[in-house]
């Protein structure tokens, strides 16, 4: 809401979408289909990883089904990328990967699309076989706290070829923390100028989590006011583990952190911390 407020605020896919409070901006509840934007991984011929719907949610309950359908169609379409889905809206993820009428839907919204744009080679015939999971789609769910454990069970139950967590931005520690199904786990704190303060017990924890349920393990920023307030090393290492996809179309899960003995950053990181305890 504040990037669409500031240097995004007269982009024509931002513009008026917040409205001023004693808080802030606030988003506006207005959703907006950038359909332009729709096929750029098929302009892109080197794989990539694609961040889908960065600044918004693609289940969120605004959003038509058929947007929805459009955005899996161009992905059908482009396998040679890696697509990362992240949704607080679980329960909805779930029930449209579990909709017996999703294969047809996106078949349907594929045939739109070679309608449209006819003379895209790379819009050809999708193959006979059942399109889901996408082998090449990532399934995420944010987890702030407690309280959202339970999207950890909705993404469980949701068929996808790697299933990730979001712990960002982390506000407590997981008593109890099931990762059982899930192969990556981001962790972050939160930035900006109210940003709550992350502890560092909470993150070693999914830590050690992680490495008993041979989880990847990704350790993103400590947070503060600006995202490279603190750094991000944990213990004095720099945690990077980020799925990669084989040859055979399948992903290796790295499980082993790179280890980095960086004591100046490392101070930093610490007397930052110390500033923050209460």
């Amino acid at each position: 809401m504040r990037l669409a407020a500031g240097r995004l605020k007269h982009h024509p896919s931002r513009k008026d979408l917040t409205r001023k409070t004693d808080r802030g901006p606030v988003w506006t509840g207005e959703v907006r289909f950038n359909e332009h934007w729709l096929i750029e991984p098929l302009r892109r011929r080197a794989p990539k990883r694609i961040f889908v719907c960065a600044h918004g949610d693609l289940f969120h309950a605004s959003i038509p089904t058929d947007w929805i359908d459009l955005v899996h169609a161009v992905m059908a379409h482009a396998p040679r990328h890696d697509f990362q889905v992240l949704t607080k809206r679980s329960a909805r993820m779930e029930a449209y990967f579990t909709d017996p009428g999703l294969e047809e839907r996106v078949r349907t919204a594929a045939r739109e699309l070679q309608l449209k744009y006819p003379r895209r080679r790379d819009l050809r015939q999708l193959p006979a076989q059942p399109l889901f999971p996408l082998p090449h789609e990532w399934l995420g769910v944010s987890v702030e706290d407690q309280r959202r454990t339970h999207r950890i069970d909705d993404l469980r139950r949701t068929p996808a070829a790697l299933r990730f967590i979001s712990f960002e931005p982390l506000l407590e520690g997981f008593d109890h923390l099931d990762l059982t199904g899930i192969s990556w786990a981001i962790v972050g704190g939160e930035s900006g100028p109210r940003a709550r303060p992350m502890r560092k017990r909470w993150v070693q924890e999914i830590n050690d989590r992680c490495f008993d349920q041979d989880v990847a393990f990704f350790f993103k920023q400590w947070g503060g006011p600006r995202p490279k307030s603190a750094g991000r090393l944990l213990d004095g290492a720099l945690h990077d583990a980020i799925p990669e996809r084989l040859e055979d179309g399948s992903s290796l899960i790295p499980l082993l952190s790179s280890n980095h003995n960086l004591d100046r950053a490392c101070r930093e990181t610490e007397a930052f911390l110390a500033r923050i305890q209460v």
